[in-house]
């Protein structure tokens, strides 16, 4: 439990927290390093001590803690969240509040604002991988039992919006594709992918 009184190194007016050390002091006691001034470091630093750098992709990779789905997460004031929102909130003047965070990039553990896009939560069911767990193995194409064709639909804003019936699945698959670059024409465009 921290206390009221003042860490034991000389001019730190951080609260002690262990063997009279405040937490900075005493993690360099642990560590057995010389003792220098604590310097309190911005949400920023820490955030950007977290992120390497991918050459080829450009995608900022976030190396701390991950959810199991993948995307990064930290505390930024006492608030946990992604790792995405977080650069969002720090790194741009986008305001994220109701809204989604999307990857252009596809890249779950990236942190770049430059492949990140506010985004509704249609918009980002759109940018999902190309194959999804239908019958036919390609996104908003299924078979139509009743006419034995296959059917793209695509689910825009809750609702489900049918954009044809078609006999040949390559037909279907690119008729899917148009279907969202129409209803989301700025989909993934600013990476490249």
């Amino acid at each position: 439990m921290e206390s009221t009184h003042p860490c034991n190194f000389d001019s730190c007016k951080y609260p002690r927290h262990a063997k009279g050390w405040c937490r900075a002091h005493y993690a360099q006691s642990r560590r057995n390093r010389p003792m220098v001034p604590a310097r309190p470091r911005s949400a920023l630093e820490r955030f950007m001590a977290k992120v390497a750098t991918d050459p080829s992709t450009g995608c900022w990779i976030w190396t701390g803690s991950r959810t199991v789905h993948g995307y990064g997460s930290v505390s930024i004031h006492g608030d946990r969240m992604h790792a995405h929102r977080a650069a969002m909130k720090l790194l741009t003047e986008v305001e994220i509040a109701g809204f989604e965070v999307d990857h252009r990039c596809g890249v779950r553990a990236c942190v770049n604002p430059a492949h990140l896009r506010r985004a509704t939560r249609s918009e980002n069911q759109q940018n999902l991988p190309e194959l999804a767990d239908t019958k036919s193995g390609f996104k908003n194409v299924n078979w139509h039992k009743p006419s034995g064709l296959w059917m793209v639909r695509v689910k825009i804003d809750g609702k489900d919006r049918v954009f044809g019936y078609y006999r040949d699945i390559d037909d279907a698959v690119v008729a899917a594709r148009e279907a969202r670059r129409q209803l989301h024409p700025s989909r993934r465009e600013s990476v490249g992918v």
